[in-house]
């Protein structure tokens, strides 16, 4: 059985962005979501995405999954931790070299100059995409990268609340639109 919360909120998320037509389209079969596997999941979250990136133009989408990955950062707490851990060093230097030396699995930092790229590398937990929504997702199998910019925007406001500023960040790389780890570019 599928965990609905947050997919109660994806639900939401497309309020005042799409008319109660599209987003009905999009979100075809879903209410049987609570009985899905994970397999299942997975595979209609997919046609969710081929759906969405048919029936909405690019900007609209990108809003929408900026929403998801806010609500997902506050929904799991993760900008308190990572501002209280940026607290305990002098300068924004030594926390990223602090960042850098320690070991994560699946994470990673690197900087250059002004541009700090995070790296996500879920196979190095046997995983395709860290949202355990994607969980069911074959290894053969790619979805749209419309759904990382749920990803992009929780690395922003992460950093933005690590950086005490409002920042922008790119997407370079989706392992589940197929590439061999996900990658997002930072301006510092």
């Amino acid at each position: 059985m599928a965990d609905t919360n947050w997919l109660d909120a994806f639900k939401k998320h497309y309020d005042g962005l799409v008319d109660e037509d599209i987003k009905n389209k999009v979100l075809e079969g879903w209410e049987k979501v609570g009985e899905f596997s994970n397999d299942e999941l997975s595979h209609w979250l997919k046609e969710v995405m081929q759906r969405l990136d048919e029936l909405v133009d690019e900007k609209t989408r990108i809003q929408l999954m900026e929403r998801c990955g806010h609500e997902c950062a506050d929904m799991h707490n993760v900008i308190k931790s990572a501002i209280e851990k940026r607290r305990q060093f002098a300068s924004l230097d030594e926390y990223i070299r602090a960042e850098q030396q320690e070991s994560k699995t699946g994470y990673r930092i690197e900087r250059d100059g002004q541009i700090l790229y995070v790296y996500y590398t879920p196979d190095d937990m046997g995983l395709r995409c860290f949202c355990s929504l994607w969980h069911g997702l074959q290894d053969d199998e790619n979805v749209s990268v419309t759904w990382c910019n749920c990803s992009r925007s929780h690395v922003e406001k992460i950093w933005s609340g690590i950086l005490d500023k409002p920042v922008k960040v790119e997407l370079l790389g989706s392992r589940i639109k197929g590439d061999h780890e996900c990658k997002f570019a930072i301006n510092l």
